[in-house]
């Protein structure tokens, strides 16, 4: 990790480095502080739902925008990934929902 930092500061600099290290650590503890107000005002299953979406999102994001291409072999990983995902959140969040009843 030393040589990871070393290289990543030789390459844009100490100042982009931090100040890219700080707007990561700040968006993502907004994502956090978002995902935690936003439970708890849905139910659990709608949450599971908005993050299954969010992951299908990410990913054709990253697609379009980054060019990433998908192989057959990707694409049916990816495929398997989102719906395992999916199915235990689903799961996941019936029992946490008939917890509360």
């Amino acid at each position: 990790m030393q040589y990871g930092f070393k290289d990543a500061i030789a390459k844009v600099g100490i100042i982009k480095f931090v100040s890219d290290l700080f707007w990561i650590g700040m968006f993502y503890h907004l994502y956090n502080q978002i995902a935690t107000n936003t439970l708890e005002r849905v139910a659990p299953l709608t949450h599971a739902v908005g993050n299954v979406l969010k992951r299908v999102f990410v990913i054709g994001f990253s697609i379009v925008v980054f060019g990433n291409t998908i192989s057959t072999q990707t694409g049916i990983g990816t495929a398997i990934a989102i719906a395992g995902v999916a199915i235990y959140s689903f799961i996941k969040a019936r029992i946490e929902q008939d917890k509360r009843v």
